[in-house]
């Protein structure tokens, strides 16, 4: 869209974008309204991966939380100990 385009409506998703919004011009007659603008893939990969470290520790972090005596293992399996499940209780 150039600083020419004129009477245009439209609602898209954009994708892989970097932009936080477009604005409508009445004079120009572009209507834009309830668009979807998907953050940059770099942006969606990295909140991904802080979001998927939260689900799947690194095996330092469990043998920190074994140490800590915050897990057990039970069929090959972490579980949070009492001592866990007391500590997040405390934190409601």
């Amino acid at each position: 869209m150039d600083a020419d385009t004129e009477q245009i409506a439209f609602k898209c998703t954009f994708k892989d974008c970097n932009i936080d919004g477009i604005e409508a011009d009445e004079i120009r007659g572009i209507a834009s309204k309830d668009n979807t603008l998907e953050r940059p893939l770099d942006e969606q990969r990295q909140g991904f991966e802080e979001r998927l470290k939260l689900l799947a520790p690194s095996s330092d972090d469990l043998a920190l939380l074994d140490q800590l005596r915050l897990i057990k293992t039970e069929n090959g399996r972490p579980v949070l100990t009492e001592a866990a499940n007391s500590a997040i209780g405390s934190l409601a």
